[in-house]
């Protein structure tokens, strides 16, 4: 396997040099001493051509995985080879250890060196006492022995600090900026696994102020992954209430700076709102709003970003900190993304509200249309069925005494049933008028007129503009409906009117908008002592503010 750097491997390139130096002196004594054989030329070839393999990768600033063990294994195998080849203890190349030693003081410790040394000579000792056991002289070997491990010592003593350099060169230019790269990476992804659990703690909570209280902790959270020092930042998020904006969610702001409202109209806030980017500026206790707040006094840097999504602005998550350098474009950037996805939080807490809410007021209109409904039978067919039940007694007790009296009687049950039937067939109209659904809101208006003129002999007069109409959804023209059949009830029970006028039309000048008039010709009532006691009564205060627009 090999290994790739963008540097310069110096170490190879002197272990390369020597060993062609070596190979040269190797050549050269063995060309003068005619002690030259078949056998060494292919060892000084094979060590040439691992010369060249190992040229070619320092050129490629390459080396092989485990490189010294190898030089070192190849070097001691071709010293020795050259050793035994060349007549051992006695021959020309007694002294061949010397390129091992030199590789291995480059690669290792001056010990390790030694170690390698007295290894050598006793391997070298061995073979030559196996070659020729009678001619081993002590001196020879006392001295190659001495040799190896005086040039091994020697060696160990030259390279120590060049190879010290070399290796603080080597872990400045690769092993440092890698362990640096190690730890940013580490650092980011940290932040990343905190990024993510801020989106997922985001997304699994729908309640309004959790997402407030999240965001802020987790945007701290996150940068106290890479320094302490974001314990001292201050974050705020401020969120429009009506035309200010107020302090929902804070940490690190006194509770004087919490009563603090904003207009968004000037400085940082108006530019990062206006704009949707976000905003970093230095001394913020000179903004002409966030100046207002006590805590920007100790602050040096403040980051401003919109809480903005398409044309809906909900407001803006404030960042300061002591220290102008603390908000650096990468924090910035993670802050600005955490800040994107607090936005999305925030819209669907929004909507989980609104939700909520339509939910409410639909319970509220069902729970007012049944009260509506008792209202009705209670003052129409209950009392009517009520007084039928009498007539019917009144007419048995009458066909005793007065036959012709009781007919007339029974006469007048039958109207009074027919009449009763009409109202409960009209109540029933106006709670599902499913001409409404098949037709239209003008079919349905017309159908609402022509029942209140046969059951109650109420006559209404429509004026509908049918552009009006066409330019209305099916659920608007429902509550049109319903606040028509509301007001022209009322006018009917109180008003005392011989007609009423239901008017739908444009306004003159906004074409977009709809008018609705009921208006009626009857007695009217006093509007001051009306709304006067108004929050004092019942449902009836709903009929007279709806007659009041007559």
């Amino acid at each position: 396997m090999l290994l790739k750097s963008s540097t310069v491997f110096y170490t190879d390139w002197v272990t390369i040099s020597f060993r062609w130096v070596a190979i040269t002196a190797f050549l050269t004594v063995l060309a003068f001493t005619h002690t030259a054989s078949w056998a060494s030329a292919v060892v000084l070839l094979s060590l040439g051509a691992w010369n060249i393999f190992w040229t070619i990768l320092a050129v490629q600033n390459q080396r092989l995985l485990s490189h010294r063990l190898w030089n070192v294994v190849v070097d001691l195998l071709a010293c020795s080879l050259l050793f035994v080849l060349s007549d051992g203890i006695n021959g020309a190349l007694a002294w061949a250890g010397v390129l091992v030693l030199f590789t291995s003081a480059v690669y290792f410790e001056w010990r390790l060196t030694l170690l390698l040394a007295a290894g050598l000579s006793l391997l070298q000792l061995g073979s030559a006492r196996l070659l020729a056991p009678a001619g081993t002289n002590a001196l020879r070997s006392a001295l190659l022995m001495g040799s190896n491990l005086g040039m091994g010592l020697l060696f160990s003593l030259i390279f120590r600090p060049l190879v010290g350099r070399l290796r603080q060169r080597y872990f400045e230019q690769i092993t440092q900026p890698r362990l640096r790269r190690l730890t940013a990476s580490r650092a980011e992804q940290r932040q990343l696994e905190a990024f993510y659990k801020a989106i997922e703690t985001l997304s699994a909570t729908l309640d309004y102020h959790v997402v407030l209280e999240t965001t802020l902790n987790l945007s701290l959270s996150m940068l106290r992954q890479g320094d302490v020092a974001a314990t001292k930042m201050v974050g705020m998020v401020l969120l429009f209430a009506e035309n200010d904006m107020q302090i929902e969610a804070a940490i690190g702001l006194p509770a004087a700076d919490l009563r603090q409202t904003f207009r968004g109209e000037k400085g940082v806030l108006a530019a990062a709102i206006e704009k949707g980017q976000c905003h970093l500026i230095q001394n913020p206790a000179e903004d002409m709003e966030l100046g207002a707040l006590a805590v920007m006094k100790r602050c040096n840097a403040a980051l401003c970003l919109p809480l903005r999504r398409g044309l809906s602005a909900f407001g803006a998550m404030i960042f300061a900190h002591p220290d102008p350098a603390f908000l650096t474009p990468p924090r910035c950037e993670l802050l600005e993304m955490l800040s994107h996805q607090a936005v999305i939080a925030i819209q669907n807490a929004r909507l989980f509200q609104d939700l909520e809410a339509e939910k409410q007021r639909i319970v509220d209109i069902q729970e007012e249309t049944r009260r509506k409904l008792a209202r009705e039978l209670h003052d129409g067919p209950t009392q009517s069925v009520a007084a039928i039940a009498i007539g019917v007694n009144l007419a048995r007790k009458m066909l005793e005494k007065d036959p012709e009296r009781a007919v007339s009687e029974l006469q007048r049950i039958e109207n009074l049933a027919h009449r009763t039937t009409q109202e409960i067939r009209h109540m029933l109209f106006t709670l599902r008028p499913l001409v409404l659904e098949s037709k239209g809101l003008v079919a349905a208006l017309q159908a609402m007129a022509d029942k209140m003129e046969s059951t109650f002999q109420q006559k209404v007069k429509l004026k509908i503009d049918p552009q009006v109409v066409a330019r209305l959804e099916t659920g608007k023209q429902t509550v049109v409906f319903d606040l028509v059949e509301e007001a022209v009830n009322n006018a009917r029970k109180h008003a005392q009117a011989s007609e009423i006028l239901v008017r739908l039309q444009q306004l003159p000048k906004k074409q977009s908008v709809a008018l609705l008039e009921i208006s009626d010709n009857g007695v009217g009532f006093d509007l001051k002592q009306v709304t006067g006691g108004y929050d004092r009564r019942d449902s009836g205060c709903a009929s007279a503010r709806l007659r009041s627009d007559r």
